[in-house]
């Protein structure tokens, strides 16, 4: 089922945070889909559109999250072989440890930047 996570129009964050709780696995190409399907609970396969995987590897290897890959391995048999994966044995220990590590590093970006802007003063 396709979804997009852009609001406006119609289309409030409630919807969008509907549309992961109504799948089962999430398969995107974009950053925030990526990190909205962790916060969900549902495991995703995340492919870097940008070549070298500049944009999404990053930050999801910074979660931990092992099923993210650059566009140029994303075939057929790759991204099938990660699906298999989430039935064999459902990753529900690394959504969780990904999502702990999200918001840890959630929480140090917000104290760097009030530590930033209190200490400036």
């Amino acid at each position: 089922m396709p979804f997009t996570t852009v609001l406006g129009g119609n289309r409030a964050a409630a919807d969008v945070q509907e549309s992961f709780r109504a799948v089962d696995v999430v398969l995107t190409t974009r950053r925030h889909g990526s990190l909205l399907a962790l916060a969900a609970g549902k495991p995703v396969i995340a492919i870097d559109q940008i070549a070298g995987g500049a944009k999404l590897l990053p930050v999801l290897a910074r979660t931990g999250w092992r099923h993210a890959l650059p566009v140029d391995a994303a075939d057929e048999e790759r991204t099938t072989a990660i699906l298999r994966g989430f039935l064999e044995a459902w990753p529900a220990e690394e959504i969780v440890a990904a999502q702990n590590r999200a918001c840890a590093l959630s929480r140090a970006a917000v104290d760097a930047s009030v530590a930033l802007v209190t200490d400036g003063s």
